[in-house]
């Protein structure tokens, strides 16, 4: 897994940076067919992604 501006394009739990902040994981879910984090669509968060992450097994 590596740091990519590319947003995601499927829902799931995924890492996220901004350029000087620490790392966080957030939840993104689908919505009338758009993906969302806590009801802000993805076009708000300009930073680095990383997964989907997998669940462990």
């Amino acid at each position: 897994m590596s740091w990519t501006t590319q947003k995601p394009r499927v829902p799931g739990w995924y890492w996220y940076r901004e350029i000087e902040g620490e790392p966080e994981i957030l939840s993104i879910y689908k919505d009338d067919g758009q993906l969302l984090i806590s009801g802000i669509g993805l076009q708000e968060f300009p930073g680095e992604w990383a997964g989907p992450l997998e669940p462990p097994p």
